[in-house]
């Protein structure tokens, strides 16, 4: 509370107010450099309040071989990724033999026909150091035969800090949505969880968030209502792909749970 001296002249009340307002603002940004600023969650949405349905989707990858077969829930596996570079085993699908800058992998399950959606998807690292990793792990709902559809990427900076980002693929072109600089930070030998939701056809919410196994589960760190024409509202497949950026290291990419639910409407 600012004292008024009742001797004062308005102009030395200003001066006074003034320092003691200056002072008030430093102590509270010492403060919250001190304490460290909670970091900021997207806004709410929709698609947060939606319930979890039945099962569209999962696999855990409990066989062996050189090709993805059949999911337990969802069907067989499309793939396509470089020749001879998938194997299964120890519960785990791994790709690896990237070579070249921009190859890409994907694998989807095509019978599955979903709109509203919830994807999980578990990816295993190895080991974490100050070089880029080089592979962005990606999730995608709602995908059409042309591959278009809502697609969450998750790339591993140094640091092992994760980056966190949100497109539209429609009518073959990307269009970006939504960010975040930095939403987990993975250590060696973690698993990294990623999970999305798309909601409703006119707008389509769609949120997002990933974080370390072991770690608590956050907030939606994305959340975006998508009321473009361009829009994906058509029930789509799920899916998975995985790419080699421009810079780091080759890393070979693991998938160790897919998980797919149908979403209800609150209530």
């Amino acid at each position: 509370m600012i004292r008024v001296d009742a001797t004062a002249n308005h102009r030395g009340w200003f001066r006074r107010a003034t320092a003691v307002l200056g002072s008030a603002v430093l102590a509270g940004t010492l403060c919250a450099q001190t304490m460290g600023a909670a970091p900021a969650q997207a806004a709410p949405s929709p698609a947060a309040a939606y319930r979890l349905g039945g099962s569209v989707a999962f696999d855990g990858f409990n066989r062996t071989g050189n090709t993805l077969g059949r999911a337990f829930v969802g069907g067989p596996w499309a793939t396509a990724s470089p020749t001879g570079s998938l194997r299964l085993e120890n519960g785990a699908a791994t790709w690896s033999a990237f070579v070249m800058r921009g190859q890409t992998t994907h694998a989807w399950l095509p019978e599955v026909s979903a709109s509203d959606t919830q994807l999980n998807a578990s990816f295993r690292f190895g080991l974490i150091s100050r070089a880029f990793y080089g592979m962005t792990h990606r999730t995608i709902v709602r995908r059409q035969a042309n591959g278009d559809g809502y697609v969450t990427s998750a790339a591993v900076l140094s640091n092992g800090q994760v980056s966190l980002g949100l497109n539209r693929r429609s009518n073959r072109v990307v269009t970006p949505l939504a960010s975040v600089p930095v939403a987990a930070t993975l250590t060696t030998n973690k698993v990294l969880n990623v999970q999305t939701r798309v909601v409703g056809t006119s707008p389509v919410h769609v949120v997002a968030r990933v974080w370390v196994e072991g770690t608590a589960r956050p907030d939606w760190q994305i959340a975006h209502t998508d009321s473009s024409p361009a829009a994906v509202s058509s029930p789509g497949a799920v899916g998975i792909n995985a790419t080699l950026g421009s810079s780091g290291a080759a890393r070979s990419f693991t998938l160790t749970d897919f998980r797919g639910r149908a979403l209800l409407p609150p209530g």
